[in-house]
């Protein structure tokens, strides 16, 4: 009976093991094609994909905006100040920022040219978009 028990426990052990490696892989190639695809977006389209007008995670999007100055507004006043924009493009310059430490740091690429051209690229969208406002940035449809 003991040995039983022992058996099921390393078997589970196993199992939950195996779970959390095939889940991390999972995430990690999920990770990683989202920031290629969000790249090439950018350099193809000099936008920034729609998606990144919201946050990465809905739980934090959904506590942003009930802790939002927008939302507490509207409550007390029934007045929604929809036109500050400023969070979104804040958020979008954020994401921005994130993709090009990533590509400064990885190395996917076969020649540091082909990683240089990339960050250039991505140099020159965040240097265009200062000037530009949200909805010159942001595109209306993403792969996202």
């Amino acid at each position: 009976m003991v040995y039983g028990l022992l058996v099921f426990a390393i078997a589970a052990f196993i199992f939950i093991a195996f779970f959390g490696i095939w889940l991390l892989q999972k995430s990690t190639k999920a990770s990683l094609t989202d920031r290629f695809r969000d790249a090439e977006f950018i350099v193809e389209n000099q936008r920034a994909p729609a998606s990144w007008t919201k946050p990465k995670n809905i739980f934090v999007y959904l506590m942003q905006r009930i802790n939002s100055d927008d939302t507490k507004t509207q409550a007390s006043t029934g007045v929604s100040d929809k036109g500050n924009k400023s969070k979104e493009k804040k958020r979008i310059f954020q994401r921005l920022d994130e993709l090009i430490i990533f590509f400064t740091d990885v190395s996917f690429f076969e020649d540091a040219e082909a990683q240089e051209m990339l960050l250039a690229a991505l140099d020159k969208a965040r240097t265009d978009w200062e000037e530009k406002s949200l909805g010159e940035i942001v595109a209306q449809e993403s792969p996202n």
